[in-house]
């Protein structure tokens, strides 16, 4: 596999280790949200890289920001408490392997809230970097 691969194939399978997961809008695959039930929306955003040594290792990073959509109108108790939990999630790991890479993750910061379409919507971005 290749680095891109890896490295989204770590974050998600972190991810996925979220206790009492609810349901996951995974990247091209069909979903459609439940009125009414909380879901997870994860988009990886790599950044540009570069050269990191004279030795021809090359440094990838990004962002992998993970949506988080609540019912309207019931608080921000939920949306906080699932935003707190992939907090502790990444920041409790600051390193992920797949295949032959390994992942570094370097910072978690939680974004803004919003209400869109019937959702309450927030959002955690977990930056990382990968030498390849």
């Amino acid at each position: 596999m290749g680095v891109f691969t890896n490295i989204e194939a770590a974050l998600n399978t972190r991810l996925a280790t979220l206790g009492s997961l609810p349901s996951v809008d995974w990247p091209n695959t069909k979903f459609t949200p439940v009125q009414g039930t909380l879901f997870l929306r994860p988009t990886i955003m790599p950044a540009a890289g570069s050269p990191a040594t004279l030795s021809g290792a090359y440094l990838h990073k990004g962002l992998y920001q993970i949506d988080v959509f609540c019912p309207l109108n019931k608080g921000v108790a939920t949306l906080t408490g699932w935003l707190d939990a992939i907090n502790a999630l990444f920041t409790g790991t600051k390193t992920l392997t797949a295949g032959s890479d390994t992942i570094f993750v370097q910072d978690v910061s939680i974004g803004k809230t919003d209400r869109q379409e019937g959702w309450y919507v927030g959002f955690i971005t977990i930056q990382y970097i990968c030498y390849s």
